[in-house]
């Protein structure tokens, strides 16, 4: 496994030198001090990242993930306050902003505290920055090949706004790398006391992978609900799958199998709010709900599993007390 991590901090690696070289290597007139700064420290950041793997150190995986958390948690708070950092707007959306800072803010309070939830959400919203992020850098990739002289301005504005998603994929991609790593999980469960679902069972492992996915697509309804609800019938429905998953996935932390439950039944409703989307979208939009259904998919179908699982436990369970 260390060898595996060290592998995958490597390839981290040189991601960051392939974005940095994308974006910087025909053209700085875009970049400014800020952007400089931190595209620096996120490559100092990933050479942590390959020490950190090499020596099985969870302390400086832990250092990495909070420092890295922290930083967009700075980011949103500076927003949210006014201050714009860079010239792109970051977060369109305050409500959701405040979302996501208050998660950030969780995550961070979790960790410190060696708390297992805190690890499940980091790594929720690393994987959905990443996923996101990487997803939208394919319809820059193009237009940063090189500055269009033609179109100087646009072209510097698609440099930055390429460096943005860059940014969000890799520190994405950095937290999930450092804190899903089992140093960092060890680390933890040490100081766990409630082992409800980080016990080795079958049913155990489902619900964590639940929880994870759960937690990563509340988020993405609420993008979906409150900047593109494309197909406007389901808008509600999202808000109300993302209050379930959030309920849910808030109980079954604390042991509650009533939460898990809840998850169940919000993943088939994630089913629905898919096959509904794609099939009520409009003309030309599909990849826009196919890019929803990567988030709000793989919640549904571990819930589903979850469910399959937690079958017969929860049958022996009402029988018993029957």
């Amino acid at each position: 496994m260390r060898r595996i991590l060290v592998v995958l901090s490597l390839v981290l690696a040189a991601v960051v030198a392939l974005a940095w070289h994308r974006l910087y290597g025909t053209t700085t007139e875009w970049a400014t001090p800020v952007t400089v700064t931190m595209s620096a420290l996120l490559a100092a950041g990933a050479l942590g990242t390959i020490v950190a793997a090499w020596r099985s150190s969870a302390k400086l995986h832990l250092v990495l993930g909070v420092g890295l958390l922290g930083a967009q948690l700075t980011i949103i708070v500076m927003r949210l306050a006014g201050v714009r950092i860079v010239a792109h707007d970051l977060f369109p959306d305050a409500k959701l902003a405040g979302v996501v800072a208050g998660c950030l803010a969780l995550s961070i309070y979790g960790l410190v505290r060696h708390r297992v939830w805190g690890r499940w959400l980091a790594i929720a919203l690393g994987a959905t920055g990443a996923v996101s992020g990487g997803i939208n850098t394919i319809h820059f990739w193009a237009v940063t090949a090189g500055p269009n002289m033609e179109h100087f301005d646009w072209s510097m504005q698609m440099h930055l706004a390429a460096w943005v998603l860059w940014v969000g994929t890799i520190g994405g991609l950095m937290v999930v790398l450092n804190l899903a790593t089992p140093a960092v999980g060890a680390a933890i469960a040490a100081r766990t006391q409630d082992a409800t679902w980080t016990a080795p069972t079958r049913e155990a492992r489902w619900v964590r992978a639940t929880i994870i996915t759960a937690l990563a697509a509340v988020p993405m309804l609420l993008v979906y609900a409150w900047i593109q609800p494309i197909v406007p019938a389901t808008k509600s429905s999202a808000l109300v799958l993302a209050a379930a998953l959030a309920i849910g996935a808030t109980a079954a932390i604390r042991g509650k199998l009533a939460g898990a439950l809840l998850l169940v039944a919000a993943g088939v409703g994630l089913v629905a709010q898919t096959i509904v989307t794609t099939m009520g979208v409009p003309a030309q939009q599909d990849m826009i709900a196919l890019y929803y259904a990567v988030f709000w998919l793989p919640a549904a179908l571990t819930a589903i599993g979850s469910g399959v699982t937690l079958a017969a436990p929860v049958w022996r369970l009402l029988t018993q007390r029957a």
